[in-house]
């Protein structure tokens, strides 16, 4: 299986089997600190063959600082059906659309701060996030 799609957005839900997102790609946003971004993790994770997503799996999301300290973290688990049989049309493979909340970790400090994905162990992907101090609420600073 490989990870097709890591953003970080206002907020993601999964209905249906499909990924509804709101305001992707955030790469800034100002808190007064400490505080919590209002922000979702949206994963869309895509099978290379009809049973890649059968028997159990992990999924673990890290987050740190610039400086290498660990903000919070997330682990999930799931276990998916074994296909006896590929459909005999042309059906596309099976993707899997995770959202993980990014709003419950609280972070202390302004500056980067990396996400990292893990799919069974294996690091699928990054992205980032750049935290300015606000010192006003609701009040976006100059993001240089």
């Amino acid at each position: 299986m490989k990870l097709n799609m890591a953003v970080l957005c206002d907020r993601a839900t999964v209905r249906e089997g499909l990924l509804h997102i709101l305001g992707a790609g955030v790469t800034r946003c100002s808190l007064i600190l400490p505080g919590a971004p209002d922000l979702d993790l949206a994963l869309l994770i895509q099978a290379e063959d009809f049973n890649d997503l059968a028997g159990k799996h992990t999924l673990s999301v890290v987050v740190n600082e610039h400086n290498g300290n660990e903000v919070g973290r997330g682990e999930f688990g799931w276990e998916g059906p074994e296909v006896h049989a590929a459909p005999a049309d042309d059906s596309p493979l099976p993707q899997l659309p995770l959202v993980v909340p990014i709003r419950a970790i609280t972070f202390n400090n302004p500056g980067e701060h990396t996400v990292t994905i893990q799919i069974d162990g294996e690091e699928a992907a990054r992205t980032a996030v750049m935290v300015a101090k606000a010192d006003i609420p609701g009040v976006t600073v100059r993001l240089a």
